[in-house]
């Protein structure tokens, strides 16, 4: 099994910077998730393969990337829960010309 690691930098409003063998992919609230979604649309990474968030040499957070593809964090309850991932067109976005609300969320 191949391990996938994701190196994490800190941005602004509890988001992180993503990145995979020195390529930034994205910014996100829930980076494993989303990193784990462009590796597989990517075609670098396997649903069976690990996927591992890093901040330095510390490992915060691991999964199947298959796992956590299908996974994001909703903070609107007031909690944090893991939930499944809705694509912009499950959501409706896309019909209503919103698209541009989720892109920074991809």
């Amino acid at each position: 099994m191949v391990t996938h690691r994701i190196d994490l930098t800190n941005a602004a409003n509890g988001k992180a910077y993503f990145e995979y063998k020195g390529e930034r992919l994205g910014l996100s609230n829930s980076p494993i998730f989303a990193a784990a979604r462009k590796l597989i649309e990517r075609g670098l990474a396997f649903p069976d393969d690990e996927i591992a968030t890093f901040r330095g040499e510390m490992k915060c957070l691991s999964s199947r990337v298959g796992v956590a593809a299908r996974l994001t964090v909703d903070e609107s309850g007031g909690g944090v829960y893991f939930v499944r991932y809705r694509t912009p067109e499950e959501k409706g976005l896309r019909q209503k010309g919103l698209q541009h609300l989720v892109i920074a969320a991809a």
